[in-house]
């Protein structure tokens, strides 16, 4: 029986290298994968959920890119973008960017306007620690989304001295980067600040195919970006207490090209500006924790079409308050209650004036755990919005070690979810729809996992997931008279699919080698037509690949690291009817860093080369992604402790 994790965790790495690889996945409760941890097993209040933790040697490679460009690389993620700079969300399982929610330090970053998170517009630097939250995982005060949750966490080290970090980086396309970061304490407090700044012109040639009988290169302009920003916070610990406070602020200035099929190059542009504050206080005092928080937040945005003489402001504001009780019964059972609510006002030029909406939650919940072997998790949550109670949402979920030995381990979870409209879906002019209906759904998945410790420096991890997923009154935009884009409920969607991955590592000492890989298949359909003129039914959603993967190999001698990524993306349609699609690719990129100095001073050189093979691709139809690209940087660190 001791060959046998060996043999399923060949078996995953066989059936994933044949469609593409992964990078690093899977493991206990923390295990590194080429600079990625991933929690895969006993999540404390989340058991038979599957959540990846990106952490910090994962930001530390990314350093002065945006969360999209680190996600496309080190997770499962379907990143939707525009181009570099561009409008970038991410989707779970096929279900949309509107279904993904993101929180920062806590605090839910989704706008109210239109459900999604622009993740181009966060940097990877301030960031200390990224956790993915698969399926519709009871993450934080209230169900994360139906899709999935993205955590971003930024926390304090108690350092008893002063640590500071500098980084430049330029590349192609006119790429700039600067990020410099402060921490400094004495064990009962500590203070953090961060800031960044980086701007590309985003110049670049592509080929045009369609618009005459020989290809042609052409150049793509008036796509430059520029992002800067800074964070700041303190954190005072006394006794069983963590007080916290936070702020946050970020500007960008985007060019936004339209589709090369149409002449109004650089007539659109984008102005960003959002602002966080938030505050925090927790209690350790046993058998009695407690979390509470509040934040203020602002969000401007100011859309310029000069060709259409068209200009569009949006300023939202929110108000949130949370509070998490958690008490332990007896050992090994732990009672949860959780409420939050979330006030926000959105003024726009496309909504007729002012709006609002406040969303209310309440969830309990019980996990318990027997003998190190079996853990068991039940919720159940109540929310307020719109002056309705909606239906509750109850979730259940248990992790089990099959063999004493903790080799092998099953998991699973059921539960409902519930979506609301945003409000461009019920105020937006034209098209808005006040009528919608809330989104519901059923969500389950079962996941296989096969861990193997270290061993004569061979360890290795494996995971095999299936999930399904059952939408009623899925929101989606469809175009009605007149050619007016309008939102309506589609009555059935169905996601299912599989996931698999592992990950191998063999550490001589000096040097250490990581090969990991992941695959995901993904099906996600419409059951019914939403009107006559509607084809959809049974075919596959827009922009979801059925087949989508990548994969890490990463070596390390000494101060010396190289590491080659790969990620595959599946052919996807553009149309409900699935008439037109658009080309799967194969992207990859390698990063070579060297490291030098003492344990006060050190540096670090890194040279980064994207899309290697020069690979011609479309994330979005009709708007051509850049080539080959070239990026060096150079980072300080002097860290000095009492």
């Amino acid at each position: 029986m001791k060959i046998f994790p060996y043999i399923v965790i060949l078996f995953l790495q066989a059936v994933s290298v044949t469609l593409c690889g992964q990078v690093p996945v899977s493991g206990s409760d923390t295990l590194h994968l080429g600079e990625v941890s991933v929690t895969a097993r006993k999540v404390k209040g989340t058991s038979g959920f599957k959540v990846t933790s990106l952490e910090a040697e994962a930001m530390e490679r990314h350093q002065g890119r945006s969360v999209a460009f680190l996600l496309e690389r080190e997770s499962s993620l379907l990143l939707k973008n525009y181009g570099n700079g561009g409008l970038a969300s991410a989707s779970f399982r096929g279900m949309g960017a509107s279904k993904t929610r993101v929180y920062w330090n806590g605090i839910p970053v989704n706008s109210p306007a239109n459900g999604q998170a622009d993740l181009s517009l966060i940097p990877v630097h301030g960031t200390g620690r990224i956790d993915v939250f698969h399926g519709a995982s009871p993450a934080f005060t209230g169900t994360g989304g139906p899709g999935g949750t993205l955590s971003l966490i930024t926390g304090p080290e108690w350092l008893n001295g002063i640590s500071v970090s500098s980084q430049q980086g330029a590349g192609s396309f006119g790429l700039l980067s600067e990020d410099i970061s402060l921490r400094a304490g004495n064990g009962n407090y500590e203070i953090i600040s961060s800031a960044w700044f980086r701007k590309a012109e985003n110049n670049f040639t592509w080929v045009d195919d369609f618009s005459t009988s020989q290809p042609v290169i052409k150049e793509r302009t008036n796509s430059s970006y520029s992002v800067s920003g800074a964070t700041a916070g303190i954190y005072l610990k006394r006794r069983n207490t963590i007080i916290t406070g936070m702020g946050y602020i970020n500007w960008a200035d985007r060019n936004l090209p339209g589709p090369v099929i149409e002449d109004s190059q650089g007539s659109e542009r984008q102005y960003d500006r959002q602002v966080r504050v938030v505050a925090g206080l927790k209690n350790y005092s046993l058998p009695v924790k407690l979390d509470f928080k509040g934040a203020y937040i602002t969000d401007y945005l100011d859309y310029i079409n000069e060709a259409a003489s068209l200009e569009s402001l949006t300023r939202t504001r929110s108000l949130y308050f949370s509070g998490d009780g958690k008490y332990d019964l007896k050992p090994g059972y732990t009672l949860n209650i959780a409420f939050s609510d979330n006030y926000a006002v959105v003024l726009s030029d496309n909504h007729g004036g002012e709006q609002g909406i406040n969303h209310a939650i309440l969830r309990a919940s019980l996990s318990a755990e027997w003998q190190d072997r079996i853990a068991l998790y039940l919720s159940a949550e109540i929310t307020h919005a719109r002056g309705e109670l909606l239906i509750p949402t109850p979730s259940a979920g248990f992790d089990l070690k099959v063999t004493e030995g903790g080799a092998l381990f099953l998991k699973g979870n059921i539960g409902r979810s519930v979506t609301l409209p945003t409000l461009n879906d019920l105020f937006w002019v034209p098209g808005g729809n006040p009528d919608l209906k809330n989104e519901t759904g059923v969500n389950s998945e079962l996941s296989l996992e096969v861990k193997k410790g270290a061993k004569r420096g061979l360890s290795a991890t494996g995971e095999i997931t299936i999930y399904y997923s059952n939408i009623s009154n899925m929101i989606k935009w469809l175009p009605g008279d007149y050619g007016i884009w309008s939102p309506v409920n589609i009555p059935g969607v169905v996601s299912s699919g599989s996931e698999a991955s592992g990950e191998v590592s063999i550490d001589a000492g000096r040097s250490e080698i990581k090969i990991g890989t992941r695959i995901s298949y993904t099906n996600t359909t419409g059951r019914s037509e939403v009107s006559e003129s509607d084809n959809s039914s049974g075919k596959q959603l827009i922009y979801v690949p059925y087949w989508q993967g990548g994969g890490i190999a990463d070596y390390t001698l000494g101060a010396f690291t190289a590491g080659w990524y790969t990620r595959f993306t599946g052919a996807r349609y553009t149309t409900a009817d699935n008439t037109l699609s658009l080309d799967p690719f194969i992207i990859n990129d390698l990063i070579l860093t060297c490291r030098a100095g003492h344990s006060r001073n050190t540096f670090s050189f890194a040279l980064e080369i994207t899309n290697i093979f020069n690979t011609e691709y479309e994330n979005i139809a009709w708007y051509p992604m850049p080539g080959r690209g070239y990026r060096v940087s150079l980072k300080y660190n002097f860290r000095k402790l009492r």
